[in-house]
């Protein structure tokens, strides 16, 4: 099995595309399924990732009330992203602020132990809404 740092992939995407007309930029706002296919499209083993989201709603009680969008929500407060600025950032982006929340998850100890791993909170977060929105 990989490491825990394999979990996110390296590959890179096609960033969202905003709507322009008449000169008026109008942003693209995703619905909460796009924007959580969109941040966890990092993660590269599906079983693993599915299988740790369902331990973190398991124990999380605050995390199992919540919708798929208050759960997309944290994750773009964590990396200070708004709705809308998600669907213009481009993947190499997203990826970059991610790998940069991971890191500052760790240094601040916003981890959490999931299954005998250490995951830092956003990590988790990740793994929850893919467990979410695979059905569980």
């Amino acid at each position: 099995m990989s490491s825990r740092r394999g979990f996110l992939k390296t590959s890179v995407l096609l960033g969202g595309i905003g709507l322009a007309s008449g000169g008026i930029y109008y942003a693209k706002v995703l619905h909460p399924r796009e924007m959580a296919e969109q941040l966890v499209y990092f993660l590269e083993y599906p079983d693993l990732a599915k299988a740790t989201g369902r331990e973190v709603l398991a124990t999380d009680l605050a995390l199992q009330f919540d919708s798929l969008d208050q759960v997309v929500d944290k994750i773009l407060q964590n990396i200070d992203l708004s709705k809308s600025q998600l669907s213009e950032i481009s993947q190499n982006d997203l990826l970059d602020s991610l790998h940069q929340r991971v890191r500052s998850d760790f240094e601040n100890e916003n981890i959490v132990l999931v299954g005998g791993w250490v995951l830092s909170e956003t990590e988790a977060l990740l793994c929850a809404i893919y467990t979410i929105i695979t059905k569980r």
